[in-house]
């Protein structure tokens, strides 16, 4: 039946119409069993992205995160193996596309979910480190974008070897980071810029200046007020002053 199935959709996806063809692998997932889902969800996900149509592969990717999730319980039965049957497109690919069609909010909340999952395992080798930090990264680009989480707090969490209380941060922030102190000077800047996108330039040039006062090595000043000559800078010096 599987076999069936598969190749009717594969012919039907290279007919290129979506409508139809959506509905029939929705009508194939009532009809298969889960345990054989894993024949079909790649098919899906491959069909979805070839169309420029975010808001129906968004819908349809939270589906499949849905299954993976819900296969993690231990009181489904044969959860490992379906896990790993149906892990090829997981939450790093989502992540990927959700920027990429400019759906940063989510994409934010999904990575903070990651780094907050002590037991995620990345595909790409990917270290909580590198989650965290493309996290922060991701808040201080796109701050107009992003409303479900509060940069300030997860930023700082980066800068300072002492944590912030669980009551000052937004659900979804992890808590319990170590001080990268390879990154102090990066994550000062970024918490800058993150004010200065949000056109706060009163709040950025208190962040300049805490950062120049607070920083602890000539590497991490020497970032702060390149930074600060820069053209993120410069629009804080000419707008507000120091």
């Amino acid at each position: 039946m599987p076999r069936l199935w598969t190749e009717y959709l594969t012919f039907m996806s290279a007919q290129h119409k979506i409508t139809k063809t959506r509905r029939l692998f929705d009508r194939c997932l009532r009809a298969l069993p889960i345990t054989q889902h894993h024949r079909i969800w790649p098919l899906y996900l491959k069909f979805v992205r070839q169309y420029n149509i975010p808001e129906t592969t968004v819908r349809i990717c939270r589906r499949y995160l849905q299954v993976i999730n819900m296969t993690c319980s231990s009181f489904f039965p044969f959860s490992r193996l379906l896990r790993c049957q149906l892990e090829p497109y997981d939450v790093e690919d989502y992540i990927d596309y959700l920027k990429s069609v400019g759906k940063f909010d989510e994409a934010a909340t999904r990575l903070a979910t990651v780094v907050n999952d002590d037991h995620f395992a990345s595909k790409r080798g990917k270290t909580p480190h590198q989650f965290w930090t493309e996290l922060c990264e991701l808040l201080s680009t796109n701050a107009a974008h992003i409303t479900s989480l509060k940069a300030e707090p997860i930023i700082r969490s980066g800068t300072s070897a002492h944590f912030l209380p669980p009551e000052r941060l937004n659900y979804h922030v992890v808590t319990g980071l170590v001080r990268f102190t390879d990154m102090v000077g990066h994550l000062w800047v970024a918490l800058a810029e993150h004010f200065t996108r949000l056109k706060l330039f009163e709040k950025a040039r208190d962040i300049y200046e805490e950062a120049l006062s607070s920083v602890m090595t000539v590497r991490d000043f020497t970032l702060v007020q390149s930074s600060l000559i820069g053209p993120m800078g410069n629009s804080v010096y000419l707008l507000v002053g120091f």
